[in-house]
């Protein structure tokens, strides 16, 4: 059976854990809440490129680089990937899709 001053040390412990354990709840509600107004932020953006692209896509082409073609000669890929910490996995997939785009092309060209 453990002594008082045992179970004293260990309540003391418990409760220094539970501080330790709600400071970090608080950090973690403090990004939160930072992450929600970045996102949130960033919607007129979103909204005004969205509205610019079914203006163009609506508007007959006048310029050559938004001209049907009949066959494409040249592909250019603008990868852009994150560099903010826990984004591995975004960039992981972006890549492997990338490549899977390149391959599934260059087997296109080659029949």
């Amino acid at each position: 059976m453990a002594s008082i001053r045992e179970i004293k040390r260990r309540i003391k412990s418990v409760k220094n854990i539970e501080q330790v354990t709600r400071a970090m709840q608080m950090v973690a509600a403090s990004r939160m809440r930072r992450a929600q107004e970045q996102a949130l932020s960033s919607r007129p953006y979103a909204n005004k490129a969205w509205e610019i692209l079914t203006h163009l896509s609506a508007q007959p082409s006048r310029h050559p680089l938004l001209t049907p073609r009949d066959s494409v000669n040249n592909v250019a890929i603008i990868l852009i990937t994150a560099d903010k910490g826990l984004a591995g996995a975004y960039n992981t997939n972006i890549i492997r899709n990338t490549i899977k785009f390149m391959r599934e092309n260059n087997q296109e060209e080659a029949k």
